[in-house]
């Protein structure tokens, strides 16, 4: 497990630019730091002695009166027998980079999560999806599906090795670690997540690709980063693959898959580093393969990770 530095993992829900001083500060008292923006906040085991900091560590010449500060811990929260969840970090660290960052539909930007009938991980942006329902984990089906806001899935995906537990109400949630001794509690989206069962294909595929997926990788980190266009689209036709930037010369190059159809390659198109991406979460296990299930050039593409049970993508298609 790496070492948690808690001063710095608390002033990550310290709000610097903040108007309100008591907001901007991270206080140290018996051995913890606590922060938070009104959104989150974190506590973590701290080395520093007691006082209030700004979050560059320098102690704060004249700080806000501690006891003005409003922890997001509720009645709610504090009766309630935590649930174990095991290494939360490495489970979310699946799905986070499907998060939306579109501030329009809000109601996306962050994981959603699901406790009955075992523990479910999803994320999309509407382009690309995806879901980890982990084999065997416990099922909670007093715990009410929520959205975890995206910050709170990054610091949480940062704390390697954690063994988490969790408290939650309609509106907020509480983990904890173990291991780390860091206590989370997040604000959860108020929004209705899309029901992306509906959206996952599950049969009816044509053609299939597979292969390594660090060879993979390594040939769409080169065809993602080609050209200036931020949304770069990459023919793909089998193991051929071919993109036309309008500022530099055509790219033709291949990719390591082994292709299984039922007629002749299909040519379809996808964005270029929704692919590298994809594929990035698969090199999370040493050596794992990738396989890609297409139906025809217009359908949702489904991803499987064969190293990892319970895991599963979805990248929508473009016209090229």
């Amino acid at each position: 497990m790496a070492k948690v530095n808690g001063f710095k993992l608390a002033a990550k829900a310290a709000d610097s630019k903040s108007l309100i001083p008591i907001l901007s500060q991270v206080y140290v008292s018996a051995g913890f730091a606590v922060a938070n923006d009104l959104d989150m906040e974190i506590i973590a085991p701290c080395e520093l002695p007691d006082g209030a900091y700004n979050v560059r560590g320098e102690l704060v010449a004249k700080p806000a009166d501690r006891a003005d500060y409003q922890t997001l811990n509720t009645p709610g929260l504090a009766g309630q027998d935590a649930a174990p969840l095991g290494d939360l970090g490495a489970m979310l660290a699946r799905v986070e980079s499907a998060i939306s960052t579109e501030e329009t539909r809000y109601y996306l930007n962050g994981v959603y999560c699901e406790f009955k009938g075992g523990l479910k991980f999803s994320a999309t942006d509407g382009h690309r999806l995806l879901q980890f329902a982990p084999e065997n984990s416990p099922s909670f089906p007093g715990i009410a599906p929520f959205i975890l806001p995206r910050q709170t899935v990054k610091i949480i995906t940062g704390i390697k090795g954690g063994r988490w537990t969790i408290k939650a109400t309609e509106t907020r949630v509480e983990f904890r670690d173990s291991v780390s001794g860091v206590v989370i509690r997040s604000k959860t989206i108020d929004g209705c997540y899309p029901d992306l069962h509906r959206v996952i294909p599950r049969d009816g595929f044509t053609e299939t690709l597979t292969g390594e997926a660090k060879q993979c990788l390594d040939v769409f980190k080169r065809v993602a980063a080609y050209g200036k266009e931020r949304s770069k689209s990459v023919k793909v036709n089998g193991s051929f693959l071919f993109m036309r930037p309008p500022e530099i010369a055509p790219l033709e190059t291949t990719w390591p898959v082994d292709v299984e159809s039922d007629g002749d390659a299909m040519e379809i198109g996808f964005n270029a580093g929704y692919v590298r991406d994809i594929l990035t979460v698969a090199t999370l296990d040493k050596g794992a393969r990738i396989i890609f299930r297409l139906r025809d050039p217009a359908s949702p593409v489904r991803v499987e990770f064969p190293a990892c049970p319970g895991l599963v993508g979805v990248v929508m298609p473009l016209r090229v």
